[in-house]
C-alpha cells in the first residue's frame, strides 16, 4: 500500500461495522447476545445499500479507491457465517471481512466464557470463502487472549503464527488483525505492524469512523437490538454534516 493511499484511508469516512453469529433465529439464551439474525442482517444490507454505500474489505481498501466504503466485519468464524452469511453476500454480490482464531485448543473462549456453543467454519470452507472474492478471511490471534497481559515473546508468537496459519490455508496474504476484546496498547499495535499486518481493528463503542490511525480502527458494534437502527440513524446525521 503507497504511503499517498494510506495517507488518503487515514482522512477517509469509512463505517465498519461489528458482527458475530448469524443465526437463523435469536439466540434467547445468549450471554453476550452475540448474534444477528440472517433476516435482520438482510434488512440492514438493503439499507447499506439504498444508503450508496460498497460493501467492500480491508484488501479492497489497500488496493484502491472506492467512493462510498462500508466494511462488515464477523469475528472468530463461525460455521453459521458460512451457512447463513455467504448465500447473502452472492444473493447481494457484496464482501465482508472475518476475522478466525487458529488454535483449536481456545477458538471456543465463548464457551468457557458461559456463551452458547457454536460450531466453527473448518479450512476447507474458510479456503471456499477466501476462493469466492467476496470474502476476506483475517486474524483474530490464536487463543483469544488479552494481548496486553502478553509478554512480549508470547505477543509476537500470537500475532505471527496466526497469520501465517490462515495464509497457509488460504493460499492468500493476511493484512487485517483484530484485537481480541478490543483491548490493546501502543506496543500492542506496533507489534500488529511489525507482524506484517496493515490494519489494526478494534471492537465497538468507539465510533464509526476510521481515524487517523490504522491499527486502531473502531467499529459500531451491530447486536440484534434495535439499537442498529439508531446507529443507522446517526451514521446518516454525521455524513450530511459534513457535506
Amino acid at each position: 500500500m503507497s504511503s499517498l493511499h494510506q495517507d488518503n484511508l487515514k482522512h477517509k469516512d469509512i463505517p465498519v461495522m461489528m458482527y458475530h453469529r448469524v443465526v437463523e433465529k435469536e439466540l434467547l439464551n445468549s450471554r453476550y447476545n452475540i448474534f444477528v439474525t440472517q433476516a435482520l442482517l438482510e434488512r440492514q444490507i438493503k439499507s447499506f445499500l439504498a444508503d450508496g454505500y460498497q460493501l467492500v474489505t480491508f484488501k479492497d481498501l489497500k488496493n484502491k479507491a472506492i467512493e462510498k466504503p462500508m466494511v462488515l466485519t464477523f469475528d472468530d468464524g463461525y460455521l453459521d457465517n458460512y451457512q447463513n452469511l455467504f448465500p447473502l453476500l452472492k444473493k447481494y454480490n457484496i464482501k465482508a471481512v472475518i476475522f478466525v482464531l487458529t488454535d483449536s485448543l481456545y477458538n471456543h473462549w465463548d464457551v468457557l466464557r458461559g456463551e452458547i456453543k457454536a460450531e466453527l467454519m473448518s479450512n476447507g470452507q474458510l479456503l471456499e470463502l477466501s476462493n469466492s472474492g467476496l470474502v476476506e478471511i483475517a486474524s483474530h490471534g490464536m487463543t483469544h487472549q488479552q494481548l496486553p497481559t502478553l509478554n512480549y515473546n508470547d505477543l509476537k508468537i500470537e500475532l505471527k503464527q496466526s497469520k501465517q496459519k490462515i495464509e497457509e490455508i488460504i493460499h492468500d496474504e493476511v493484512v487485517s488483525f483484530s484485537y481480541p476484546w478490543g483491548m490493546y496498547g501502543e506496543r500492542e499495535k506496533q507489534a500488529v505492524k511489525d507482524a506484517g499486518y496493515l490494519f489494526g481493528i478494534a471492537t465497538g463503542d468507539g465510533g464509526v469512523y476510521f481515524k487517523d490511525d490504522l491499527f486502531a480502527i473502531a467499529r459500531v458494534n451491530m447486536n440484534a437490538t434495535p439499537l442498529w437502527t439508531r446507529l443507522l440513524r446517526r451514521l446518516k446525521w454525521e455524513l450530511t454534516r459534513k457535506l
